[in-house]
């Protein structure tokens, strides 16, 4: 995770997060002003209430969650248990998300830009704005991962590849 701040308290807060390594996660755009973030990056949520260490029950894959599609995609990339195809993937991953990132970093200077000229009136409009592009991050994320997976994977995406996950 990274946290953008700005120089005074007015200004516009940006947390860059990928739920995975920086070798191959996307850092997405999230922003403290917009007030809502996808569902899918709250999957998996902690648990309602804190337990002792030896009653942990380890979350089991849910398709729905943002995170548990990159573990997918992890497992994928090595290519076996020895992950004797990692590094030549995650260069070809690492490539296809470093686009995507740039694309998102425009995209938040031009909204910073808006934010620093906007009254509190047009701030209100503009946080949409900083939703929607949280919201068409992941999903474009979610739309390589699918190609990614579908390159890589012969298993069914709506289940975990590695059988430590089920």
């Amino acid at each position: 995770m990274i946290v953008e701040m700005g120089e005074d308290g007015d200004d516009l807060t940006v947390i860059w997060w990928t739920p995975l390594s920086p070798c191959i996660g996307a850092y997405i755009p999230i922003f403290l002003q917009s007030g809502e973030i996808p569902q899918s990056l709250q999957i998996p949520a902690p648990p309602a209430t804190v337990r002792p260490p030896e009653e942990y029950q380890q979350s089991t894959f849910d398709p729905s969650s943002y995170w548990w599609r990159f573990q997918n995609l992890l497992d994928a990339a090595k290519g076996d248990s020895l992950g004797s195809r990692f590094t030549e993937r995650q260069q070809y991953i690492r490539a296809r998300f470093d686009a995507l990132e740039h694309a998102w970093v425009y995209a938040v200077e031009e909204l910073r830009k808006e934010w620093q000229k906007a009254d509190s009136e047009e701030r209100i409009r503009l946080a949409h704005d900083l939703r929607d592009l949280t919201f068409q991050a992941v999903n474009e994320v979610d739309m390589e991962i699918e190609k990614l997976l579908t390159e890589y994977a012969t298993a069914e995406r709506s289940q975990s590849l590695h059988p430590r996950w089920a």
